[in-house]
């Protein structure tokens, strides 16, 4: 079972044969690999595409520039096609010529085999790309020449701009620039412009060019790569590339490489007759590559192969066999990965042992054990490998089974991840433990921050806990109306809940400098209310009191509360001190009881329900209309209510909290997200700018005016609102996934990954947590991992929806086909977006436009949830549809641009610098 890379052929089809049966090409056992033009010049093309069609599964062919320029011409006319040379003329008028060309559109551009170690491609990858992102690339150029566009594709991809690659590319531009690398390059400058006109062999190229494979600076390959194309480079093996286009339509020779043996071996025909084999690489020719010539070796008695040690007496070591077999046994490594290992551990143990209770011992007889073991381990590496089929004594492997280069790689990659581990530990060790820095410490909590805990509820009746929450909360939206206060938010404050931890340990959590907690006593109509007020750094007690009241008096005494805090820490006010909003005792209690409740169908029908017994009390209760509005609109958005039903009957609700209080903030912003869900941006931009006059520090305006500004597009101001509610309220889950989902729209993956998985830490049950965190695995280009994410999605729309774009990433398309059949079945009433953005992600336009119409139709929320800026569309955004599309939706850039909304941040995140603006 052999593998071998043949050059470039271009219709040499006699030659190719010959070569074949040089290499006793078995077509049940071998494989071969062609490295791009098959066909032009030569005068067989169409046998050769014959030939290399018959052999089927194993030939792998990845397409040329003048592979291209056949697929391209078979899009012409007759007419056209009469003008091409005779040679490619012929597969175009051949009876199966139909056949042979959809067969070659549907190979590949780039090939990477992991077992063997080889990438295969025509010309080469550009010096900025890793070999992973290489083959990203050319799958994005497969996709698209597979694609329904493709003849708009193949009609648009000649030309030599842009001549240098560029992730921000897009359309064509991306796709010719891709195309231009992967099959057409020789020479690039150190910006990676390729230069199109130097074509002869390295050292007759103009200053400032380099041999694509030699530019300075390039990114590391740790693959080898197999390409063709440059026949005046002719045959050449080094920094890690084979080249094999040895120019055989020029009168030259056709080459193979053989890639499954330790030492890549060429092997060439000529004219009939001749032929050469070669073992090993040719070295570079010293007029081609001169700065890259290897230095001479100095060597006494025996002679020193290239490359190898030499002492400073001239001893070449490698000839040492004892030295060699330990190489070739992996010994050596083993030894270091070991000794590499016991360092890290150790360091672990030292560092994590007084924490973990363990005895000053423990680390000490690690050492002693791991010292021990170390003879132990040398032995094993010395008697045993590593086969396919399993672990062996060395002694019983044939030759032809060792996978011993194979395994010294591994041990590599994982020799420099525990050193790197070793060598963080050590930083840690030395510049932080011993130190005695703590990051949290380093930057002080801002004198004027603090956290109000949930009350303790002294009553026996447990019944009263929702009266306790509801005396804090209300404490704590009191004190966010005092400007200079940072008050960090409920879901943040409240989530310590029962978990033992001191106050000192929860405000280092929540980076606040004071925390006020308390407890409520509370029998029939009578109340006794304890607060104080404490300094997070020492635990000292800055204020306390308790408060012996009627529940007639509670307001009066939340207001007391909240002054004496802000006298206490020295608040200067711009104004007079905020006051809690007043109403009847008993509706009061009924309102704490509503507000508690949410999260599902009955909860919010409960609610509703405290919160009409609220306003039959008191009619002008407007933090009872706007609970009402708010569970209305969550009813909608989730799916309880119908979407327009639950929408107007939040919007009514709202506007009766308007109409007793035209000022009320909050009633304001919950307009303004319903009018985003309405896709009306102007009428949502005119009711948030005067929520945000009225209350800049809410957050629910704050939240609405970030939503708001990202469906502009306006993203840098959208993170940047979005990141100061977080500092607000840093361990709530949901504002998490917001922020994330605004850097999954701004391009930064690695930023939205880190805050999915710390909110996904704090609620691994957070629906769709599993399915945006996978999300931006697979923008970022890490397919496999977004498809473990995929698969834990307990949502089961989300989770079909993501297995059919995971599944596609991976080329899965059987799997990837199955999902979107089973979320059309499903849920093509109430996610039509989901199967748009399913389609667009394929790159299958058409019906990705069909169902962006259905889900237009529907009044899809997911619509509002900025569209114009969906990275799942991308692919839809050079299609002439795509613009009218969003003036139907409202989010045409010239309509954007017209809305006026501008937010200025309350200061800097988490800091008393000054005000940020958010807008445009």
């Amino acid at each position: 079972m052999s593998t071998y890379a043949i050059g470039d052929v271009q219709g040499c089809y006699p030659e190719l044969q010959r070569l074949l049966e040089r290499l006793k090409f078995d077509p049940a056992a071998d494989t071969l690999w062609f490295c791009g033009d098959l066909v032009n010049r030569g005068g067989e093309s169409l046998e050769v595409l014959r030939l290399v069609h018959g052999i089927g599964e194993r030939c792998i062919v990845v397409l040329g520039n003048h592979d291209l320029s056949l697929l391209a011409v078979a899009q012409r006319s007759a007419e056209a096609q009469g003008h091409v040379n005779p040679d490619l003329r012929r597969v175009l008028q051949a009876e199966d010529g139909p056949v042979l060309i959809d067969w070659l559109r549907a190979q590949k551009l780039i090939h990477h085999d992991e077992a063997l170690d080889f990438t295969l491609v025509h010309a080469g990858i550009a010096p900025s790309w890793a070999p992973k992102q290489a083959l990203r690339i050319g799958n994005e150029v497969e996709r698209a020449l597979r694609g329904p566009q493709h003849r708009a594709l193949l009609a648009r991809m000649f030309g030599n701009r842009p001549a240098r690659w560029s992730s921000k590319l897009h359309g064509h531009d991306r796709l010719r620039a891709a195309i231009n690398v992967l099959t057409r390059m020789r020479y690039c400058d150190v910006r990676g412009r390729i230069d199109f006109d130097a074509k002869g062999a390295p050292g007759t190229q103009r200053a400032g060019l380099y041999p694509w494979f030699s530019v300075p600076g390039g990114k590391p390959r740790d693959t080898r790569i197999v390409c063709g194309h440059w026949s005046t480079l002719g045959r050449f093996a080094g920094l890690g590339v084979y080249a094999i286009d040895t120019g055989c339509v020029w009168g030259g020779q056709l080459t193979a490489l053989r890639l499954d043996e330790e030492e890549p071996r060429f092997i060439a025909v000529g004219r009939r007759g001749t032929g050469e084999s070669h073992r090993g690489p040719r070295a570079p020719d010293p007029g081609c590559i001169a700065s890259f010539r290897p230095r001479p070796l100095r060597s006494r008695g025996a002679r020193c192969r290239m490359g190898r040690f030499v002492t400073p007496r001239g001893v070449c070591v490698a000839d040492f066999p004892l030295f060699e077999e330990l190489k070739r046994r992996n010994v050596l490594r083993a030894a270091v990965l070991y000794i590499g290992a016991v360092w890290a551990l150790g360091q672990g143990l030292a560092q994590l042992g007084p924490a973990l209770g363990l005895p000053d011992w423990a680390t000490r007889w690690f050492l002693v054990a791991a010292a021990i073991g170390f003879p132990f381990w040398i032995a094993f590496a010395w008697f045993y490998e590593f086969t396919p089929s399993g672990l062996k004594r060395e002694s019983e492997i044939d030759p032809a089974d060792s996978i011993g280069r194979r395994t010294g790689r591994k041990l590599d990659y994982w020799i420099f991840g525990v050193m790197a581990v070793a060598i963080v530990l050590l930083l840690t060790n030395t510049f932080v433990l011993h130190h005695g820095v703590n990051e949290q410490a380093e930057i002080a909590a801002p004198p004027n921050s603090i956290a109000v805990l949930p009350f303790t509820n002294e009553s026996s009746d447990r019944q009263q806990d929702y009266f306790a929450d509801g005396i804090a909360e209300d404490l704590l939206n009191l004190l966010t109306e005092v400007r200079p206060l940072r008050v960090i938010a409920r879901t943040s404050s409240f989530s310590f809940r029962g978990k033992g931890l001191g106050i000192s340990e929860i405000a280092a959590k929540l980076h606040v400098a004071n925390v006020l907690e308390g407890s409520v006593f509370k029998v029939g109509d009578e109340v006794r209310i304890t607060a104080q007020l404490v300094r997070a750094s020492d635990g000292y007690q800055i204020w306390s009191h308790s408060y012996d009241r009627k529940l007639t008096d509670i307001f009066a005494i939340q207001d007391g509360i909240a002054a004496d805090v802000v006298k206490n820490l020295k608040i200067k006010l711009l104004g007079a001190p905020p006051t809690v909003r007043q109403t009847d005792p008993g509706a009061y209690a009924l309102y704490l009881q509503a507000r508690q409740l949410g999260g599902s169908a009955e909860a919010w029908k409960s609610s509703t329900a405290l919160y009409r017994q609220v306003l039959a009390i008191d009619p002008r209760y407007v933090p009872a209309w706007y609970g009402i509005g708010g569970n209305f609109a969550n009813e909608a958005i989730f799916g309880v209510l119908p979407a327009g039903q639950g929408l107007r009957q939040a919007r009514e609700a709202a506007g009766k909290a308007l109409a007793i209080d035209p000022d009320y903030a909050p009633a304001l912003a919950l307009l303004g997200g319903i009018a985003i869900n309405q896709n009306d941006l102007p009428g949502a931009a005119q009711l948030l700018r005067r929520a945000v006059a009225l209350d800049p520090a809410d957050l629910e305006v704050l939240g609405n005016s970030a939503n708001l500004l990202s469906n502009l597009g306006r993203m840098s101001s959208a993170i940047a609102l979005n990141e100061y509610i977080v500092a607000r309220d840093p361990v709530n889950p949901v504002l998490l996934f917001n922020l994330g989902g605004n850097y999954v729209m701004a391009g930064r993956y690695d930023d939205a990954i880190a805050k999915f998985r710390t909110g996904l830490g704090l609620n691994p049950d957070y629906s769709a947590a599993h399915l945006v965190l996978g999300e931006a695995l697979l923008l970022k280009g890490d397919a496999r991992p977004a498809l473990a994410q995929m698969q834990q999605e307990k949502a089961e729309v989300l989770h079909l929806f993501g297995m059919a774009l995971a599944c596609h990433a991976l080329g899965q398309k059987a799997q990837s086909d199955a999902a979107l059949a089973a979320l059309i079945a499903k849920h093509a009433k109430d996610s039509p977006y989901l199967i748009a953005e399913t389609y667009a992600y394929r790159g299958e336009t058409d019906l990705a436009f069909a169902w962006l119409d259905k889900a237009v139709q529907s009044v899809d929320p997911a619509l509002s949830q900025g569209t114009q800026i969906d990275p799942l569309l991308d692919k839809l955004h050079a299609d002439p549809r795509w613009l009218p599309f969003l003036r139907e939706l409202g989010y045409a850039p010239e309509q954007l641009a017209k809305v006026e909304f501008d937010v200025s941040v309350p200061g800097a995140t988490g800091a008393n610098g000054g005000a940020a603006s958010a807008g445009g």
